[in-house]
This record gives C-alpha cells, structure tokens and sequence, in this order.
C-alpha cells in the first residue's frame, strides 16, 4: 500500500503512522499541509501569545497579554471546526510533553470539540 505521506496514512488520523523525530522540519511529503499550517498557528500562539501571559510582570502587560490570547485562541477554534485540521491538531498533541501549555491546547480541542459535538 502506498501513502501519500511519509508519518501520516490518512489526513483525518489523529496519531501518526510513524512518530517524527523531534528536530525534523516537517514537508508536505511528510505530513498534510494542514498539519504544516497547525505547526506554524501553534508556533505563533506559544511565542506571540501564550509566552507573553507567562512572562508578563505588569497589569497592562498582563491583560494586552490576555486579549491577544483570547483571540489568537478564538481563531484556532475557528479553525478546529474542520476535521483534517482537528487531525493535525490532535497528532501533534501526541508528540508533546505533559506542561501547563499542553493542557491549556488540550483544553482548546476539547471546547473545539463540544462545539462541534452540539451542532
């Protein structure tokens, strides 16, 4: 059987054929673009939004920290409402160690899911 990507079967698998290793850069023969695009979404959220509310040390910084947050999170739920990148979203979640950033993009899937589950 031939795949079309070297750590993925099928765009909908929310675990990987083959884990990749941890400092690849992944392609598009590697994984969906849709997994490529979750990557790059959930860089951005940890680096330009998540970090900043960790590392904030003033009020000001903490709420301008905040509302970046709550709408770089409102955006990935928008895009969890499609299935293939539901997928990527879960896959990668596999690779990532237990950290209170883990479980705050657990918490995201989740909702993104019981959204989905009541329409």
């Amino acid at each position: 059987m031939i795949f079309m990507y070297k750590f993925v079967k099928n765009k909908l698998d929310t675990l990987y054929s083959q884990l990749p290793s941890s400092d690849l850069e992944l392609n598009h023969g590697d994984v969906p673009v849709e997994e490529i695009e979750v990557r790059e979404m959930l860089s951005a959220w940890y680096d330009t939004a998540y970090q900043p509310v960790v590392t904030a040390t003033s009020e000001e910084e903490i709420k301008t920290a905040k509302l970046r947050l709550n709408k770089l999170e409102a955006t990935i739920l928008v895009v969890l409402k499609n299935r293939v990148y539901q997928a990527a979203f879960e896959r990668i979640l596999t690779t990532q160690l237990e950290s209170a950033s883990k479980e705050r993009l657990v918490m995201l899937l989740n909702q993104s899911k019981n959204r989905c589950a009541m329409h």
